[in-house]
């Protein structure tokens, strides 16, 4: 009857079947001082292993608890302003320019009466606006000759004629605007007749006749500056400023 030696760990033969391959044995007294046995091996590889495993933990807690930190410290962000709902909102400053003025005899108001005529350029002004030319009698301050002016708007020029009839020198002139003049609307039937209403620019010159370059809604008026005799140039600007108060 044969009998198989035991082996050690994989199969190694272990003469003495005390688990020792090499046949030598621990030394008596086990093994020697500062030798580590299999089971001390197993104990720092685990250690070693959970470790590194409570590093890279540590590092995703505190990357988390930096993300969840900035998310609530952080600034709040300004409110988006709406934008504007269409062009009509926004309204440039209006320029206007008086690139000419003459002297004409005016033949509705014989014999001294005359008629100024204005020729200028704007831009920038609303459609609801309104352009006007007004003349300075020397002193006189009531009844102001005024006239509300013609716009053509493809091109950006103006025209007015201020009648004079009782010219008195010296003779001055400004121009303006007056803005949020309502469209002239066809009168509406009440009863199967018209109703009686005034178109809003005779409004606008009533106004203008009566108080001059105070009349309320002027937004925007030159310096006044003389008006040359006879046919003459003159050249004045006028932007939507406060205006200058004259008398």
């Amino acid at each position: 009857m044969s009998t198989t030696p035991p082996t050690g760990p994989a199969g190694t033969p272990d003469p003495d079947g005390r688990g020792d391959p090499d046949g030598r044995g621990d030394p008596p007294g086990g093994p020697a001082p500062g030798t580590p046995d299999s089971s001390s091996l197993r104990v720092t590889r685990w250690l070693s292993s959970s470790y590194r495993w409570q590093g890279l933990l540590a590092a995703l807690v505190a990357a988390v608890a930096g993300i969840v930190v900035a998310f609530i410290s952080r600034d709040p962000q300004p409110p988006i302003a709406p934008p504007p709902t269409g062009p009509a909102d926004v309204r440039s400053e209006a320029v206007v320019v008086t690139r000419s003025t003459r002297q004409d005899t005016d033949p509705a108001s014989p014999p001294s009466g005359i008629a100024v005529t204005f020729e200028g350029t704007f831009s920038g002004l609303a459609r609801d606006s309104r352009l006007f030319a007004m003349v300075l009698r020397g002193k006189d301050r009531a009844d102001w000759p005024v006239a509300l002016a013609e716009l053509d708007w493809p091109h950006g020029t103006w025209r007015a004629v201020v009648r004079v009839a009782e010219p008195k020198l010296p003779l001055e002139y400004t121009t303006g605007v007056i803005p949020g003049v309502p469209k002239a609307r066809p009168p509406a039937l009440v009863s199967g007749a018209p109703e009686s209403s005034h178109p809003p620019d005779d409004d606008v010159l009533e106004r203008l006749r009566r108080d001059g370059p105070r009349a309320e809604g002027i937004t925007g008026s030159a310096p006044f500056r003389p008006v040359a005799p006879g046919s003459g140039t003159a050249s004045a600007s006028t932007s939507a400023s406060p205006q200058r108060r004259t008398g």
